[in-house]
Protein backbone atom coordinates (compact mmCIF):
# COMPACT_ATOMS: atom_id res chain seq x y z
CA UNK A 1 0.00 0.00 0.00
CA UNK A 2 0.89 3.91 -0.04
CA UNK A 3 1.16 3.86 3.69
CA UNK A 4 4.33 1.71 3.15
CA UNK A 5 5.54 3.30 0.30
CA UNK A 6 5.40 6.79 1.49
CA UNK A 7 5.12 7.32 5.08
CA UNK A 8 4.99 10.74 6.63
CA UNK A 9 5.75 11.95 10.12
CA UNK A 10 4.12 15.04 11.23
CA UNK A 11 6.26 17.86 13.12
CA UNK A 12 6.04 21.30 14.73
CA UNK A 13 4.17 24.51 12.14
CA UNK A 14 2.30 22.04 10.23
CA UNK A 15 5.06 20.32 8.12
CA UNK A 16 5.77 17.03 7.20
CA UNK A 17 9.15 14.63 6.74
CA UNK A 18 9.05 12.18 4.57
CA UNK A 19 11.23 9.31 5.21
CA UNK A 20 12.47 9.35 1.72
CA UNK A 21 14.27 6.36 1.90
CA UNK A 22 11.66 3.99 1.57
CA UNK A 23 11.36 5.55 -1.65
CA UNK A 24 14.59 4.90 -3.09
CA UNK A 25 16.22 1.73 -0.92
CA UNK A 26 15.63 -1.65 -2.03
CA UNK A 27 14.54 -3.87 0.22
CA UNK A 28 10.87 -4.79 1.78
CA UNK A 29 8.40 -7.26 0.86
CA UNK A 30 7.92 -5.50 -2.50
CA UNK A 31 11.52 -4.66 -3.62
CA UNK A 32 11.77 -0.59 -4.35
CA UNK A 33 9.16 1.25 -4.06
CA UNK A 34 10.06 3.40 -7.74
CA UNK A 35 9.42 -0.28 -9.46
CA UNK A 36 5.93 -0.60 -7.37
CA UNK A 37 5.23 2.55 -8.31
CA UNK A 38 6.12 1.95 -11.96
CA UNK A 39 4.33 -1.44 -12.04
CA UNK A 40 0.67 0.03 -10.64
CA UNK A 41 0.90 2.88 -13.30
CA UNK A 42 1.72 0.67 -16.57
CA UNK A 43 -1.66 -1.25 -14.78
CA UNK A 44 -3.77 1.81 -15.09
CA UNK A 45 -2.05 2.70 -18.42
CA UNK A 46 -2.69 -0.23 -19.84
CA UNK A 47 -6.98 0.19 -19.57
CA UNK A 48 -7.59 3.82 -19.91
CA UNK A 49 -5.01 4.53 -22.90
CA UNK A 50 -7.11 6.05 -25.87
CA UNK A 51 -7.86 4.10 -29.26
CA UNK A 52 -5.04 6.87 -31.18
CA UNK A 53 -2.48 5.02 -28.53
CA UNK A 54 -1.40 1.54 -29.03
CA UNK A 55 0.58 1.26 -26.00
CA UNK A 56 1.90 3.25 -22.82
CA UNK A 57 4.42 2.17 -20.51
CA UNK A 58 7.09 3.93 -17.93
CA UNK A 59 10.72 1.46 -18.40
CA UNK A 60 12.13 3.60 -15.76
CA UNK A 61 11.04 6.05 -13.16
CA UNK A 62 13.31 7.13 -9.85
CA UNK A 63 12.72 9.33 -7.40
CA UNK A 64 15.49 11.23 -6.60
CA UNK A 65 18.00 11.32 -3.07
CA UNK A 66 16.37 14.66 -2.15
CA UNK A 67 13.15 14.89 -0.46
CA UNK A 68 10.37 17.49 -1.14
CA UNK A 69 9.51 19.63 1.73
CA UNK A 70 5.37 19.22 2.50
CA UNK A 71 3.49 22.00 4.88
CA UNK A 72 -0.20 22.12 5.44
CA UNK A 73 -0.11 26.18 4.83
CA UNK A 74 -4.20 26.16 5.52
CA UNK A 75 -7.05 24.37 6.57
CA UNK A 76 -10.58 25.81 6.52
CA UNK A 77 -13.98 25.35 5.65
CA UNK A 78 -15.03 23.84 1.56
CA UNK A 79 -14.81 26.91 -0.78
CA UNK A 80 -17.35 24.16 -2.59
CA UNK A 81 -19.63 24.78 0.58
CA UNK A 82 -18.95 29.00 0.30
CA UNK A 83 -20.82 28.97 -3.06
CA UNK A 84 -23.33 26.95 -2.54
CA UNK A 85 -25.59 29.84 -2.71
CA UNK A 86 -23.71 31.21 -5.61
CA UNK A 87 -22.05 34.15 -4.07
CA UNK A 88 -20.40 35.62 -7.38
CA UNK A 89 -17.96 37.18 -5.68
CA UNK A 90 -16.72 33.59 -4.59
CA UNK A 91 -17.17 31.82 -7.52
CA UNK A 92 -15.10 34.58 -9.61
CA UNK A 93 -12.60 33.97 -7.31
CA UNK A 94 -11.95 30.54 -7.85
CA UNK A 95 -10.60 28.32 -10.18
CA UNK A 96 -13.41 26.90 -13.48
CA UNK A 97 -13.60 23.54 -12.51
CA UNK A 98 -14.37 24.30 -8.82
CA UNK A 99 -16.98 26.63 -10.33
CA UNK A 100 -18.33 23.84 -12.05
CA UNK A 101 -18.48 21.59 -9.58
CA UNK A 102 -20.24 24.16 -7.52
CA UNK A 103 -23.08 24.65 -10.01
CA UNK A 104 -23.61 20.40 -10.30
CA UNK A 105 -23.58 20.40 -6.53
CA UNK A 106 -26.24 22.72 -6.87
CA UNK A 107 -27.80 21.11 -9.69
CA UNK A 108 -27.69 17.67 -7.71
CA UNK A 109 -29.57 19.06 -4.90
CA UNK A 110 -32.47 20.41 -6.60
CA UNK A 111 -32.81 17.02 -8.74
CA UNK A 112 -32.67 15.31 -5.15
CA UNK A 113 -35.42 17.54 -3.59
CA UNK A 114 -37.57 17.17 -6.71
CA UNK A 115 -37.40 13.49 -6.76
CA UNK A 116 -38.38 13.18 -2.72
CA UNK A 117 -41.60 15.77 -3.31
CA UNK A 118 -42.83 13.54 -6.42
CA UNK A 119 -42.34 10.27 -4.28
CA UNK A 120 -43.42 11.75 -1.16
CA UNK A 121 -46.69 12.75 -3.34
CA UNK A 122 -47.05 9.34 -4.86
CA UNK A 123 -46.98 7.51 -2.01
CA UNK A 124 -49.76 9.98 -0.41
CA UNK A 125 -51.89 9.38 -3.51
CA UNK A 126 -51.62 5.39 -2.96
CA UNK A 127 -52.58 5.92 1.05
CA UNK A 128 -55.77 8.17 0.26
CA UNK A 129 -56.52 5.77 -2.87
CA UNK A 130 -56.68 2.72 -0.24
CA UNK A 131 -58.94 4.71 2.24
CA UNK A 132 -61.42 5.56 -0.28
CA UNK A 133 -61.38 1.95 -1.60
CA UNK A 134 -61.66 0.77 1.99
CA UNK A 135 -64.84 3.44 2.27
CA UNK A 136 -66.32 2.60 -0.33
CA UNK A 137 -66.50 -1.23 0.08
CA UNK A 138 -67.86 -0.46 4.04
CA UNK A 139 -70.40 2.33 2.43
CA UNK A 140 -71.76 -0.61 0.09
CA UNK A 141 -72.56 -3.05 2.41
CA UNK A 142 -75.20 -0.63 4.42
CA UNK A 143 -75.78 0.47 0.97
CA UNK A 144 -78.16 -2.46 0.39
CA UNK A 145 -80.36 -2.12 3.51
CA UNK A 146 -81.22 1.22 3.43
CA UNK A 147 -81.11 2.37 -0.16
CA UNK A 148 -84.90 1.20 -0.37
CA UNK A 149 -86.05 4.03 2.44
CA UNK A 150 -83.31 6.56 1.78
CA UNK A 151 -81.87 6.17 -2.01
CA UNK A 152 -78.59 5.97 -2.89
CA UNK A 153 -76.47 8.38 -1.64
CA UNK A 154 -72.34 9.23 -2.24
CA UNK A 155 -69.94 8.76 0.27
CA UNK A 156 -68.28 12.49 0.42
CA UNK A 157 -64.28 12.56 -1.81
CA UNK A 158 -61.98 14.12 0.74
CA UNK A 159 -59.99 16.69 -0.68
CA UNK A 160 -56.12 15.37 -1.19
CA UNK A 161 -53.68 17.58 1.00
CA UNK A 162 -51.47 19.43 -0.41
CA UNK A 163 -47.65 18.88 0.23
CA UNK A 164 -45.76 21.17 2.60
CA UNK A 165 -42.28 22.45 1.63
CA UNK A 166 -41.55 21.21 5.12
CA UNK A 167 -41.93 17.93 3.95
CA UNK A 168 -40.07 18.27 1.26
CA UNK A 169 -37.38 19.70 2.61
CA UNK A 170 -37.13 16.61 5.14
CA UNK A 171 -37.58 14.29 2.53
CA UNK A 172 -34.85 15.99 0.55
CA UNK A 173 -32.42 15.87 3.50
CA UNK A 174 -32.99 12.51 3.69
CA UNK A 175 -32.13 11.59 0.49
CA UNK A 176 -29.63 14.00 0.15
CA UNK A 177 -27.69 12.45 3.37
CA UNK A 178 -24.06 14.11 3.80
CA UNK A 179 -21.62 10.86 4.34
CA UNK A 180 -18.67 12.77 4.05
CA UNK A 181 -19.57 15.54 7.05
CA UNK A 182 -19.45 12.67 8.99
CA UNK A 183 -15.42 12.68 8.72
CA UNK A 184 -14.79 16.38 7.84
CA UNK A 185 -17.77 18.18 9.19
CA UNK A 186 -20.52 19.60 7.85
CA UNK A 187 -18.82 22.53 6.09
CA UNK A 188 -16.55 20.41 4.38
CA UNK A 189 -12.90 20.89 4.20
CA UNK A 190 -10.40 23.04 2.19
CA UNK A 191 -6.63 22.34 2.84
CA UNK A 192 -3.59 23.95 0.63
CA UNK A 193 -0.46 22.15 0.77
CA UNK A 194 2.31 24.15 -0.26
CA UNK A 195 5.08 21.36 -1.64
CA UNK A 196 8.73 22.17 -3.06
CA UNK A 197 10.74 19.95 -4.57
CA UNK A 198 13.93 20.45 -6.84
CA UNK A 199 15.42 17.24 -6.84
CA UNK A 200 16.50 14.88 -9.63
CA UNK A 201 13.25 12.92 -10.36
CA UNK A 202 13.92 10.73 -13.71
CA UNK A 203 10.65 9.36 -15.84
CA UNK A 204 11.57 7.21 -18.86
CA UNK A 205 8.80 5.69 -21.43
CA UNK A 206 7.39 4.75 -24.57
CA UNK A 207 4.49 6.01 -26.35
CA UNK A 208 3.37 4.02 -29.55
CA UNK A 209 1.09 5.54 -31.63
CA UNK A 210 -1.61 3.41 -33.62
CA UNK A 211 -1.62 4.92 -37.16
CA UNK A 212 -3.30 3.86 -40.15
CA UNK A 213 -1.59 4.49 -43.66
CA UNK A 214 -3.68 4.12 -46.55
CA UNK A 215 -2.00 2.77 -49.61
CA UNK A 216 -5.46 2.98 -51.69
CA UNK A 217 -8.86 4.16 -51.54
CA UNK A 218 -9.79 0.42 -50.60
CA UNK A 219 -6.26 -0.52 -48.89
CA UNK A 220 -5.03 0.55 -45.72
CA UNK A 221 -2.47 -0.70 -43.03
CA UNK A 222 -1.80 0.00 -39.53
CA UNK A 223 1.40 0.69 -38.16
CA UNK A 224 2.64 1.81 -34.78
CA UNK A 225 5.23 4.59 -34.44
CA UNK A 226 7.28 4.57 -31.37
CA UNK A 227 7.76 7.75 -29.48
CA UNK A 228 10.44 7.75 -26.48
CA UNK A 229 10.02 10.17 -24.06
CA UNK A 230 12.42 11.35 -20.40
CA UNK A 231 11.86 13.82 -18.19
CA UNK A 232 14.16 15.20 -15.88
CA UNK A 233 15.27 17.51 -13.59
CA UNK A 234 11.85 18.64 -12.65
CA UNK A 235 11.67 21.60 -10.35
CA UNK A 236 8.18 22.29 -8.35
CA UNK A 237 7.20 25.52 -5.96
CA UNK A 238 3.25 24.66 -5.90
CA UNK A 239 0.21 24.80 -3.54
CA UNK A 240 -1.71 21.59 -3.60
CA UNK A 241 -4.90 22.19 -3.06
CA UNK A 242 -7.66 20.01 -1.91
CA UNK A 243 -11.50 20.78 -1.81
CA UNK A 244 -14.26 17.94 -0.23
CA UNK A 245 -17.91 18.72 -0.24
CA UNK A 246 -20.38 16.22 0.52
CA UNK A 247 -19.80 13.97 -2.52
CA UNK A 248 -17.78 16.35 -4.14
CA UNK A 249 -14.44 16.72 -4.73
CA UNK A 250 -11.74 18.87 -6.20
CA UNK A 251 -7.71 18.49 -6.39
CA UNK A 252 -6.06 21.76 -8.34
CA UNK A 253 -2.46 23.18 -8.07
CA UNK A 254 -1.76 26.64 -7.29
CA UNK A 255 1.17 29.29 -7.50
CA UNK A 256 3.94 28.80 -5.01
CA UNK A 257 4.74 31.60 -2.37
CA UNK A 258 6.79 33.26 -4.84
CA UNK A 259 5.75 36.16 -6.68
CA UNK A 260 4.08 34.72 -10.26
CA UNK A 261 6.03 31.83 -9.58
CA UNK A 262 4.08 29.10 -11.96
CA UNK A 263 4.10 25.60 -10.19
CA UNK A 264 6.39 23.58 -12.50
CA UNK A 265 9.57 25.90 -12.58
CA UNK A 266 12.02 23.68 -14.32
CA UNK A 267 11.75 20.44 -16.49
CA UNK A 268 13.93 18.79 -19.13
CA UNK A 269 12.23 16.97 -21.64
CA UNK A 270 13.94 14.93 -24.48
CA UNK A 271 11.18 13.11 -27.04
CA UNK A 272 13.07 10.58 -29.46
CA UNK A 273 11.19 8.53 -32.59
CA UNK A 274 12.14 5.03 -33.04
CA UNK A 275 14.10 2.10 -31.09
CA UNK A 276 17.80 1.47 -31.23
CA UNK A 277 20.69 2.76 -33.24
CA UNK A 278 18.17 3.90 -35.94
CA UNK A 279 16.10 6.13 -33.27
CA UNK A 280 16.74 9.94 -33.94
CA UNK A 281 15.91 12.63 -31.83
CA UNK A 282 13.88 15.15 -33.63
CA UNK A 283 13.18 17.58 -30.72
CA UNK A 284 15.26 18.22 -27.56
CA UNK A 285 12.95 20.62 -25.01
CA UNK A 286 16.18 21.69 -22.03
CA UNK A 287 15.36 23.11 -19.35
CA UNK A 288 12.02 24.95 -19.16
CA UNK A 289 12.27 27.66 -16.32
Amino acid sequence: SFCTLLAVEPTSAMSFDIRWNLLTDAGGPQGTAADTFRAILNQKLRTSCPKEIRSLELTHFDFGSTAPVVEISEIGSSRLAQTSDFDEWELATLPEDVRFAADAQQHHNDQLARHASEQRLHHQLLVQQQQQRARSEHGSMNEASTSSVWGSRQMPQPPLSAQTPTDVDSASEAEAEDIIGEYVGSDGLFMGVQLKYGGCLELQGELVLDKTVELSPVCAVGAGIPVGFSITNVSIDTLLAVDIYRDTGRIWLEPGRGPAEPPITGLGVTVTLGRGPDAITPQVIGDLV
